[in-house]
């Protein structure tokens, strides 16, 4: 049998042995945990820089770029002697195009909300005179039935008596009126 000096030793090396394995985890551990602060610390400095610049910071930052290489790309086709705004065109997608057309012409509003009664009446007159729609057919029946020489007036001309609307015209005419 074994004497009980061997087991002491035997069970003080094994102690040892789970004391110093115990401080070789605690010390990777310590250094995992000293990463982590570390890490943590340089975000929270780059979270605390990001939160001082101003708010528009990354949009002002990107159309910086993007004017940049818009100023390069106009550079190198100067030195090839093509004309950019072409280039750019053809590369442009045409539902693009058309999209970024509306969207101008959308925001572009020629009403400015009441400023004075001319300009109410003007706005009035355009909207009304681009509602009729002329109608050719009756223009020339009305030119073939009162003659040239009355159609198209000069100094000594009368013009009383000279025009006969027609019922349609005269029902379109009400309409309007009393839709105003």
């Amino acid at each position: 049998m074994a004497s009980c000096s061997e087991v002491d030793q035997a069970a003080s090396s094994s102690g040892t042995a789970k004391k110093a394995d115990f401080m070789e985890r605690f010390k990777q551990l310590h250094q995992r945990r000293q990463e982590s602060r570390k890490l943590n610390h340089e975000q929270v400095v780059e979270e605390d820089r990001k939160l001082k610049l101003p708010k528009n910071y990354e949009m002002r930052r990107k159309r910086q770029e993007w004017e940049l290489e818009e100023l390069e790309l106009k550079k190198a086709a100067e030195e090839r002697g093509e004309d950019y705004e072409r280039l750019k065109a053809l590369k442009t997608q045409a539902d693009l195009a058309e999209r970024k057309e509306f969207i101008k012409r959308k925001k572009h509003n020629p009403d400015k909300g009441f400023s004075d009664y001319e300009a109410m009446t003007l706005r009035q007159y355009d909207r009304l005179s681009g509602n009729i729609k002329p109608d050719m057919k009756s223009y020339e029946k009305m030119r073939d039935i009162v003659g040239a020489d009355q159609f198209y007036p000069s100094a000594n001309t009368l013009i009383t008596g000279s025009h006969y609307p027609t019922d349609a015209a005269m029902e379109k005419l009400a309409e309007d009126i009393n839709a105003q």
